[in-house]
């Protein structure tokens, strides 16, 4: 854990920092994700955001792979939840 800090659990999902990269200049996190089931998941999300909402909302969408070569932004994943939310 970075900073020591304690995985969070969302909807029974236990979100954590796996890794953490830091070169001086810019600190990446890399997040895991475990299931309910104790599956356990790398999400394919921004290693720049260390907010924990970002999984949260990766969780609402439903484990979304990336759209493109590029991590899963927050917007991304709002559009995701709001298609699931309208059809």
């Amino acid at each position: 854990m970075y900073f020591n800090e304690t995985p969070r659990v969302y909807k029974g999902h236990t979100i954590s920092i796996d890794m953490v990269h830091d070169d001086g200049d810019c600190i990446k996190w890399d997040w895991c994700v475990e299931k309910p089931d104790g599956t356990v998941l790398y999400p394919g999300v921004s290693p720049y955001n260390r907010d924990y909402e970002l999984l949260e909302k990766w969780i609402d969408a439903g484990y979304p792979r990336r759209i493109s070569l590029c991590t899963l932004r927050e917007d991304d994943l709002d559009k995701i939840i709001l298609e699931k939310e309208t059809s």
